[in-house]
């Protein structure tokens, strides 16, 4: 994954500062 990829987790907006996706 790229970076600060910002992706779609659980409904809610997720971004990828790193090798794992966070959910915020």
């Amino acid at each position: 994954m790229i970076p600060g990829e910002m992706k779609i987790c659980s409904g809610e907006i997720s971004i990828n500062p790193g090798r794992e996706t966070h959910c915020i």
